[in-house]
């Protein structure tokens, strides 16, 4: 199968667990996804992109961690711009921006997107199931463990999709509708 009908294969598929099933499978299918089109080596969107030369922008409602360190467990629920009130700021980061975005906090350690969705992926069961080996993957899987931890992955994961799916929008366009 070529590049670009993976893409929007896993593009639809994206939409499906990340926006209409919502359950805590779903969600981890979904970090499978999300790696598979922004976090691999040579990144999905990379290899479409190569031919369409979309300007690819992430647009997201930056999440307040201003909690003390100490604080408990806190994986921000939602920064899309759909799930926050319509006073909040809104920027556009690019993707390596997007990736580097701190959206948790647990015992101390601070986590990127990148490091959420790699964890789901790699260590939860998204795209395979395995055991944490540092101190910052045994947090989070104590975090998931935690009342409400799965829903608070469903709607990570909901909020990470709606904004990845959003950021792809043109290159899926022209993708989609090559002239």
């Amino acid at each position: 199968m070529e590049a670009r009908e993976l893409f929007l294969h896993i593009c639809e598929e994206l939409y499906q667990t990340s926006q209409v099933q919502c359950t805590e499978y779903a969600s981890l299918r979904a970090s499978a996804l999300i790696r598979q089109l922004l976090l691999d080596a040579d990144p999905l969107v990379h290899q479409v992109n190569r031919e369409y030369r979309c300007k690819l922008l992430f647009r997201v409602t930056p999440p307040r961690l201003d909690l003390p360190i100490s604080a408990a467990a806190h994986l921000v629920p939602g920064f899309s711009p759909s799930m926050a009130p319509p006073t909040a700021e809104v920027v556009e980061l690019k993707l390596p921006a997007f990736l580097k975005m701190e959206c948790a906090i647990a015992s101390g350690h601070r986590y990127t997107v990148h490091d959420v969705v790699d964890y789901f992926a790699h260590i939860a069961g998204g795209v395979h199931r395995g055991s944490p080996s540092t101190n910052c993957e045994r947090t989070l899987t104590e975090v998931q463990k935690m009342p409400f931890g799965a829903s608070s992955l469903v709607q990570f994961m909901r909020s990470t999709g709606e904004v990845v799916l959003l950021g792809v929008e043109a290159l899926h366009r022209a993708a989609r509708f090559p002239t």
